[in-house]
């Protein structure tokens, strides 16, 4: 049987059964705008967040919402995030599907809320214009698979939650420019790391790595490259996970925009002769790395350091070549193992800081070491004990 309708009641039908593909089984209400989308989701967050939250819904726009910036209506701007986290009250608090209505959005902050995995609808993957996504100190055990589909994404912070898996998807996001995942539990990388090639940030301190991928050298635009220790606290509680690198891949060698190596409290007894062709390197930290006994020529080849921090090394010797690095400014040899110390120091004409704190094995400082006080006003830090008067 054929049915025909006019015009009119064909439109009304076809309206209606729009509706109710819309519509889910709990009635939710058809939202046609970003303000009322908020609206809707305002409803739903916990006490918490309404305390912080100064949503004005008398106004006539949203000119005036709290951590909402928006374009006509149109929201591209959203902060969700708690400052000082959840209560009790947050625990079983589920982000509504709703927000994936808001398509517009740009930066999204979800930091500090608790959330788990389950608690991101799959609605949320419709938020495929997301520049920038906040989701600090929560409790992901992984990455939301919806997130590998942002391919829009410049800077993505997922640090502070229990993260032990970094899927090879991560390579799906080539736009990124600044990639946060410290302090989790992260035991390795994927090669596809290599596929990032826009990041100009990694920071992975406070994981538990062993290794670095060769791939990790392919970052060519990469500036900073951080892995060393990560601390949390929370109220009297104080947290420290470290990672454990025994060696640096040879790639390393190919980070020619690096600009900051951090990798503090590891577990490295050297470095790759590679390292010598960081030619933009200004900042090393290699301090708390038990095994290191010796500074290499290679470290010394770094011509452009403006900052090395030694610091808790069992060091024992110092090669005189430290002098080629003309334009080091602050040099941290503090609690190592010298017994002498290489005059060639007192080169060191740029030096601001020279800090042989706790350096009990150093029975006495060279002249020439001194004189970089007199001649170029360095400030020169000594055990107690030892001084260059």
């Amino acid at each position: 049987m054929i049915l025909k309708t006019t015009g009119k009641i064909s439109i009304l039908i076809i309206l209606t059964l729009l509706h109710l593909s819309c519509a889910d089984d709990d009635d939710r209400p058809i939202l046609t705008t970003d303000r009322q989308v908020l609206t809707f989701m305002y409803n739903t967050l916990p006490p918490d967040m309404k305390n912080v939250i100064k949503w004005d819904f008398e106004a006539d726009t949203m000119d005036s919402w709290d951590r909402v910036t928006h374009i006509n209506g149109k929201v591209i701007k959203l902060d969700l995030s708690l400052e000082d986290g959840c209560t009790g009250e947050c625990d079983e608090t589920q982000l509504p599907p709703e927000i994936g209505l808001l398509t517009g959005l740009r930066e999204l902050n979800l930091g500090n809320n608790s959330l788990s995995d389950d608690d991101l609808p799959k609605e949320f993957g419709n938020l495929i214009n997301l520049e920038k996504l906040i989701l600090t100190r929560n409790l992901f055990t992984e990455i939301p698979k919806e997130i590998f589909n942002f391919k829009k994404l410049v800077e993505l912070d997922i640090s502070y939650n229990n993260i032990s898996n970094v899927e090879s998807e991560i390579g799906n996001l080539t736009n990124l420019k600044k990639l946060t995942f410290e302090f989790n539990y992260i035991r390795s990388i994927p090669p596809e790391i290599g596929l990032l090639d826009n990041l100009i940030e990694l920071i992975l301190d406070g994981n538990l790595l062993k290794v670095l991928p060769p791939e990790i050298g392919n970052l060519r635009s990469l500036q900073t490259l951080e892995l060393g220790l990560g601390v949390f606290s929370s109220g009297d509680t104080r947290q420290l996970i470290a990672n454990e690198l025994t060696n640096l891949p040879p790639e390393i060698g190919n980070l020619s925009n690096l600009k900051i190596l951090d990798l503090n409290y590891n577990n490295l007894a050297n470095l790759p002769p590679e390292v010598k062709k960081l030619s933009n390197l200004e900042e090393l930290d290699l301090s708390n790395n038990y095994r290191l006994r010796i500074i290499t020529e290679e470290i010394c080849s770094i011509s452009n350091l403006k900052i090395l921090n030694l610091e808790q090394n069992g060091i024992k010797s110092i090669v005189k070549e430290i002098s080629n690095l003309s334009d080091l400014k602050r040099l941290y040899l503090i609690g190592n193992h010298m017994t002498n110390l290489p005059v060639e120091i007192g080169n060191l004409s740029n030096l601001e800081l020279l800090d042989l704190s706790r350096s009990y094995f150093l029975t006495s400082i060279p002249k020439e070491i001194c004189d970089l006080y007199t001649q170029y006003n360095t400030e020169i830090r000594l055990t107690d004990g030892l001084s260059c008067l």
